[in-house]
């Protein structure tokens, strides 16, 4: 999931080969004439299939990017989550346009923030006049290289802190982002009463999952993600919460909290018609199995390859960590 998965796809979507090495320790190449079948189950197998040692992959076309952070008063929320649903509805295929609403909890107490992008490099595109009309606090948006641009988005988890992630998926719309929002609230409250001395932060990323991502995936050949079913009435909302803490013993005392606020969120979602039974991968817990959700003809793929490349099942019985089949 990148600036450039409305244009592009997913990043796996834009490999051309993968180099591997298989269980019996041979190498081989993986892409739409050789292997194909292998070449699309590692789309989304993670490490169930074998050891890549190489990716060839499709580059971009470009090297300039618009965007940044933009922070609002919680008081604009409604307005910004209004912004945010329809600027995903109105999502134009291949669009260069991204964005991404961050709710925040750190000892500073709560936040809320967009990520707006243009992967051309193009200034305040009209896809983002809902935000742009909106106050706010500060903004980092500016144009420039990615190289420039790039490293306000990313950086490592410092050592010495405990990182976890969960993910869903919900309807796109106003009341399911207010019941994460508000939830997100009271559970970072109790985590924050659970363990007062500890300097912890929780981040909840709202970002959507479009026609435009899934049609750019099946132009390239195709991955076994099974997002077809999840878009085919419109755009989702996919949901991560990130929790970093300190110490192994305030990681004890907080991480049930944090579990406790993902169940309660899939919970109302549920009651309130919103959810939608689709997880990602990249962002899911040990235990949320994100392969039950693929589909069954990428599920039966998934096997059919692990069996004719791994009969003996190396990676299953000997592979330590990762979702396993």
């Amino acid at each position: 999931y990148t600036f450039h998965t409305n244009s592009h796809g997913f990043s796996c979507d834009m490999v051309e080969n993968w180099e591997m090495v298989l269980a019996d320790g041979s190498v081989v190449n993986a892409n739409s004439k050789e292997n194909a079948d292998l070449w699309k189950a590692q789309k989304g197998g993670s490490g169930n299939l074998g050891f890549v040692t190489r990716i060839d992959q499709q580059t971009v076309k470009g090297t300039q990017l618009w965007g940044g952070f933009t922070s609002y008063e919680l008081s604009e929320r409604d307005n910004v989550f209004n912004a945010y649903i329809d600027f995903v509805e109105k999502t134009e295929e291949n669009s260069p346009d991204q964005t991404i609403v961050a709710l925040y909890y750190d000892n500073t107490g709560f936040s809320i923030r967009s990520i707006l992008t243009n992967n051309q490099g193009v200034s305040n595109a009209p896809a983002f006049d809902g935000f742009l009309a909106l106050s706010n606090i500060s903004s980092t948006v500016t144009s420039g290289p990615l190289s420039e641009i790039i490293g306000q988005f990313t950086g490592p988890t410092p050592l010495g802190l405990y990182a976890n992630w969960f993910t869903g998926t919900a309807s796109n719309t106003l009341d399911a982002l207010t019941i994460i929002d508000d939830l997100h609230h009271k559970y970072a409250t109790m985590m924050q009463a659970a363990a007062p001395n500890s300097n912890f932060s929780t981040l909840v990323e709202l970002q959507p999952v479009t026609n435009s991502m899934v049609d750019n995936s099946n132009k390239r050949g195709g991955n076994i993600l099974g997002l077809e079913r999840v878009v085919k009435d419109g755009p989702v909302l996919m949901w991560l919460v990130s929790l970093t803490v300190d110490t192994k013993e305030n990681q004890k005392l907080i991480l049930p909290i944090a579990q406790e606020f993902v169940a309660a969120i899939n919970k109302a979602e549920k009651k309130a018609g919103h959810f939608i039974d689709w997880v990602y991968l990249n962002y899911a817990w040990q235990d949320e199995k994100p392969y039950s959700f693929y589909g069954n003809e990428n599920t039966k793929l998934l096997h059919t390859v692990s069996k004719k490349y791994d009969q003996n099942g190396v990676f299953q019985k000997l592979r330590q960590t990762g979702f396993k089949l």
